[in-house]
C-alpha cells in the first residue's frame, strides 16, 4: 500500500466517524486502521462476515463498511447484500483484486456496492472515496432526518386540519349566520361612508357660503353622466362625493368673501378665494376612501383653456372627475337661475324651457371653460333636441341674455315686464343706451337677473 508525497487533493476527515474494516487478514486490517485513524476515524475490526454482522448488530452506530471480497466462508459480498437489506443507509466500500474480475461484476449485478476499489490502493485515494462516502451518507442522513420532521410535521397539520374542519363542521350553521351578518356589515359600511359625506356636507351646509341643495342636484346629474360614459364604480362613486363635498374649502375663507359674489370680489379677496378648491382638496386627504375626491375637488374649478384657478392647468391635465363637476355646477345654477325668473315672470313665461336655456349657458363655453365631449355627453343626456322641439309654437323665441350682456342696436324678441306687470318695453323694440340703463337699474333693484329675449 503506497502513499503519494505531496498529494493535496484527498478530501479533509470527518471526524468521529466509525468505519467497520472487514479482512480476514490481520496485517491489512491493521494497515487499514492506522491510515484511518491518522484521519481521525473510529476504527472497529472483524475478521470474519459473521463477526462484522454481529458488530453491525450489537456494537452500535457504524458509519461504513470497509470489507474484502474474498474470505473463508461468506464472502464480502455477502456481508454487502446483508448490510444492504439491513442497513442500507450505511455507505459500503468493497476491496478487490485485479484478478477477481468475475466476483467484481457480481457485486455490481448485486448493487451492493457503493463503491468498489482495487489492491493494493492507493492511500490518499482511498481516503478520499473514504471521505466521500462518509459525506454522502451525513447528507442523505440528514435528508432523512428533514423528511422525517416534514413527515411528522405534516402529520401534525393533517391532525390540526382535522381538528379544524371537525371545528368548522360544528358550526355551520353559525358561520352562515355570520356570513349573512358580515354581508350585511359591509353594506352597512358603504352606507356609512355615504353617510359621512351626507354629515360632512349637512354641517358644511350650515355655512351661508355652502349650498347643499346645489351640491345634491349636482351630485345625481354627475352620477348621471358619470353612468353614461359607463365609468368605473370607483370613479362614479368619486364624482358623486366630490359633486357633494365641492364647496368644502368655502369653510376656511373669510365668511365676508366666502358669501360674496365672484365678480364682486376685488384682486387680493379673489387671491384668497381661489384657494378654496385645494383648501376643500386638504381637508379630505387624510381620509384614505376620499383621497380620489381629494383630487377631483382641488382642480374642478379649472377650465379647458387653462383659465381656470388654482393652478391653471388645462386640457386632459384636469382630471376627468374635475371637469364633470365644473359642468354640473354651472348648469344646475343656470337651471337654478331660469328656473327662478320662471316663477318670477308667472304666466308670461308661456312654455319657457328652463332645462334648453341652463344648457346653452354651458354650450356657448364648450372647449373654453368645458371640456367639449362632455358637453355633448350632457347635450345627449339631457336629450335636448327633443326638449327644443317639445317646446311647440308658444315657446320664446329669441335669445334670452341678462341686462348686462345687452348692447346698443339689440331688437326686443319678447316684451318685458317690470316686477308689477307693467309693461316696459315692446317686443320689436331696438334698445337705446338709455333702454339698458332702466333695464340694468331694475336688475339692481330687484336683486336678480330678468328675462330679457334678444332676436337672434
Amino acid at each position: 500500500m503506497t502513499q503519494t508525497q505531496g498529494d493535496t487533493t484527498a478530501t479533509d476527515k470527518v471526524p468521529a466517524s466509525r468505519v467497520l474494516v472487514v479482512d480476514d487478514e490481520s496485517n491489512i486490517r491493521k494497515s487499514l486502521e492506522r491510515l484511518l485513524r491518522r484521519r481521525g476515524y473510529e476504527v472497529v475490526q472483524a475478521e470474519s462476515v459473521a463477526r462484522a454482522k454481529g458488530v453491525l448488530a450489537n456494537a452500535g452506530d457504524v458509519d461504513l463498511i470497509i470489507t474484502d471480497l474474498k474470505m473463508p466462508g461468506e464472502d464480502g459480498i455477502a456481508l454487502l447484500i446483508h448490510a444492504a437489506d439491513h442497513y442500507p443507509s450505511i455507505p459500503r466500500i468493497l476491496l478487490t483484486g485485479h484478478a477477481d474480475l468475475e466476483q467484481t461484476m457480481r457485486a455490481i449485478n448485486e448493487g451492493c456496492s457503493g463503491q468498489i476499489l482495487t489492491k493494493p490502493w492507493e492511500d490518499n485515494h482511498l481516503l478520499r472515496v473514504v471521505a466521500e462516502q462518509l459525506e454522502r451518507s451525513q447528507l442523505q442522513r440528514k435528508n432523512a432526518q428533514l423528511l422525517k420532521l416534514n413527515q411528522k410535521q405534516n402529520a401534525q397539520l393533517r391532525e390540526m386540519n382535522k381538528l379544524l374542519e371537525e371545528r368548522v363542521q360544528a358550526r355551520t350553521a353559525q358561520l352562515k349566520a355570520s356570513a349573512d351578518t358580515l354581508k350585511k356589515s359591509n353594506k352597512s359600511l358603504l352606507q356609512s361612508y355615504k353617510s359621512t359625506v351626507r354629515l360632512v356636507l349637512e354641517l358644511a351646509s350650515m355655512n351661508p357660503a355652502i349650498d347643499s341643495d346645489l351640491a345634491q342636484d349636482m351630485s345625481e346629474l354627475g352620477v348621471t353622466l358619470a353612468l353614461s360614459m359607463e365609468l368605473k364604480p370607483a370613479d362614479v362613486s368619486a364624482i358623486r362625493y366630490a359633486c357633494q363635498l365641492h364647496e368644502l374649502g368655502k369653510l376656511a375663507l373669510p365668511q365676508d368673501i366666502a358669501t360674496s359674489r365672484e365678480a364682486l370680489l376685488s384682486s387680493s379677496e379673489w387671491k384668497t378665494y381661489s384657494q378654496y378648491p385645494e383648501q376643500g382638496s386638504l381637508a379630505l386627504t387624510s381620509v384614505e376612501y376620499l383621497s380620489s375626491v381629494s383630487q377631483l375637488i382641488a382642480n374642478h374649478r379649472e377650465h379647458w383653456d387653462g383659465t381656470g384657478f388654482p393652478r391653471n392647468l388645462e386640457g386632459e391635465e384636469i382630471p376627468l372627475g374635475s371637469r364633470v363637476v365644473l359642468m354640473c355646477r354651472d348648469y344646475v345654477q343656470a337651471l337654478n337661475k331660469y328656473k327662478n325668473k320662471k316663477e318670477a315672470i308667472g304666466k308670461r313665461a308661456g312654455d319657457m324651457n328652463i332645462q334648453l336655456l341652463a344648457f346653452e349657458e354651458i354650450e356657448q363655453w364648450r372647449d373654453v371653460r368645458y371640456d367639449g365631449a362632455l358637453v355633448d355627453v350632457l347635450k345627449d343626456t339631457l336629450a335636448v333636441r327633443e326638449v327644443e322641439e317639445e317646446g311647440g309654437s308658444d315657446a320664446p323665441r329669441g335669445h334670452l341674455v341678462s341686462a348686462q350682456s345687452i348692447e346698443p342696436g339689440m331688437v326686443l324678441a319678447q316684451d318685458v315686464y317690470t316686477d308689477k306687470d307693467l309693461l316696459m318695453l315692446t317686443k320689436g323694440q331696438k334698445l337705446t343706451a338709455r333702454h339698458i340703463e332702466k333695464l340694468l337699474a331694475m336688475e339692481t333693484e330687484y336683486g336678480r337677473d330678468l328675462s330679457i329675449y334678444i332676436q337672434s
